[in-house]
């Protein structure tokens, strides 16, 4: 992966916004990303809406990469929307080392996490609370959906993720509805 690790070591130091493709994992869509942080298999990324908003951060394997675009106009003018946003992103430092070590600095920094095992189901997500990870397994506190509100505990086996988000506009709902059921008491 010599070109692709040089290619991306550039775009990082950059800046530059990058459209990510992962067909194998997320179908045809791509995702509108600044590179955070490479290591020999990940790769965290900041990501933007078509608006050019911050939405949120993931981390993915590296192997699941099936293009990467940049330098279009499309990608210019959504460059100048990410810039005229006055909010300046500060991303947190998250350890790449591993997946259990990944899985730990999300949970530390945002207080959840949520996981995808995209090839498993690509439709589906898990978003919770780490209870404990190692290499083998990932044990959840589970937040549901909108719809039900309510908490399940969850093992996941750690070598079916594909990508860990945390911060997006979704997750954040679903955590704010989370704490205003609480305070209302709807369980």
């Amino acid at each position: 992966m010599g070109v692709l690790n040089n290619y991306l070591q550039d775009l990082q130091n950059s800046g530059e916004l990058v459209s990510i493709f992962r067909e194998h994992t997320e179908g045809n869509s791509a995702r509108l990303c600044r590179i955070n942080a490479i290591s020999s298999f990940a790769i965290y990324a900041t990501n933007f809406n078509d608006d050019g908003e911050y939405d949120g951060i993931m981390i993915f394997r590296k192997d699941d990469i099936t293009r990467i675009r940049w330098g279009d106009d499309e990608l210019k003018s959504q460059q100048l929307l990410v810039e005229r946003v006055e909010e300046v992103i500060t991303v947190p430092e998250i350890d790449l080392a591993s997946i259990p070590k990944i899985v730990e600095s999300v949970q530390k920094h945002y207080g959840y996490i949520s996981i995808a095992t995209e090839e498993i189901n690509d439709e589906v997500i898990f978003i919770g609370e780490v209870v404990s990870v190692d290499d083998d397994f990932l044990v959840l506190k589970e937040f549901g959906s909108k719809e039900t509100l309510d908490r399940s505990m969850l093992i996941l086996r750690t070598p079916e993720i594909t990508r860990i988000d945390a911060d997006d506009k979704y997750l954040r709902t679903i955590l704010y509805l989370h704490k205003s059921s609480q305070t209302l008491k709807i369980d």
